[in-house]
């Protein structure tokens, strides 16, 4: 009796001060590594990510140890440590292993701020009490998308369409549009259109659509278009296909970002020498005209570029070699 009281007052605290010294250490642990899971792989900005970790404590030591999760960036870059924020997760180690744990984590970093949408791998650790000496072990991780949703409007009739967020899963069958409705991608090689029915034609008909690029979209009545994708954060690559003669009109658009943009910076963007942006239009649905800028008079029209939006854009090239343009676009 005296031996269970002493083993229940050590664990109470241990679980009160970090002075004292623990039986185990993380290094020694042999039961098994930590796994993690979440209850789903794409979530939007701000939704609470559900998060399972198992651990494999030895029941055979009579201290203590901690299941926690850490959230890493693309750069693999620490941005939320559970360690930092709350002492609740501690696993009693008489307790039967493994012991699996929940957590819901709010997309805040440490500092307390929402984190930017992106790929984040969430890790599984487990921990001896005196887990800031002692190296945790980390088991395996699971892979999240944090993206945002952006919806686009159309119009009765004929829109030009683009991508408002960079995205690369979706085709000219998976927008979700109303069957009936027309999806139209510019070929510069065939020098024509590829069409596309919704509910009419066949699955193996329907294209990818590309970021940075536009599609005439025609609907039977108004509808909204919801898409989910990434922001820009960071400076992005994209590529225009020419005219077989190497000068004429490229279908494009330009996914939300951290700023706004102006079509007079287009230029700006293109990386390939010899191009020179002479004309950009977009489409008015509302009014069923065009809207033109042109360079030689680069303050009249100079409309903001809108996402989702898409714009006609005339290239005249001197030196080009190949048949694309490249460019860099900012965020």
């Amino acid at each position: 009796m005296r031996r269970m009281m002493c083993l229940v007052s050590v664990s109470i605290m241990a679980l009160a001060s970090l002075s004292i010294a623990a039986v185990n250490n993380a290094a020694e642990w042999w039961d098994g590594s930590p796994t993690v899971t979440t209850d789903k792989e794409v979530y939007l900005t701000g939704e609470t990510v559900t998060i399972k970790v198992t651990c494999y404590i030895p029941a055979q030591f009579s201290s203590t140890g901690q299941c926690f999760y850490v959230v890493k960036d693309e750069l693999n870059k620490t941005v939320y440590d559970f360690r930092n924020h709350t002492y609740v997760a501690w696993v009693l180690t008489s307790l039967t292993p493994p012991k699996t744990f929940a957590f819901g984590w709010n997309q805040k970093d440490d500092n307390g701020k929402q984190v930017p949408t992106g790929t984040y791998a969430i890790w599984g650790y487990e921990a001896g009490y005196h887990f800031w000496s002692s190296s945790p072990i980390a088991g395996n991780s699971t892979t999240i998308s944090i993206v945002e949703k952006y919806t686009v409007n159309l119009v009765h009739g004929w829109n030009l369409f683009s991508l408002p967020l960079v995205a690369s899963n979706y085709t000219s069958a998976s927008l979700g549009l109303p069957t009936g409705s027309v999806v139209a991608r510019w070929n510069s090689t065939a020098r024509g259109y590829d069409v596309f029915i919704v509910g009419v034609s066949p699955q193996s008909r329907a294209f990818a659509l590309a970021n940075f690029r536009a599609y005439f979209v025609h609907v039977a009545s108004a509808c909204t278009v919801p898409v989910l994708g990434l922001r820009v954060t960071s400076p992005q690559k994209f590529t225009w296909e020419l005219p077989p003669s190497g000068t004429g009109w490229v279908l494009a658009g330009f996914p939300k970002g951290n700023t706004t943009h102006r079509v007079s910076e287009i230029q700006s963007w293109i990386d390939t020498p010899g191009v020179k942006v002479i004309t950009v239009i977009y489409y008015n649905p509302l009014t069923g005209t065009y809207v033109t800028w042109i360079s030689s008079l680069p303050t009249i029209n100079n409309f903001i570029l809108v996402p989702g939006q898409g714009y006609g854009i005339f290239l005249s090239t001197s030196s080009l070699s190949g048949d694309v343009v490249t460019g860099t676009y900012p965020p």
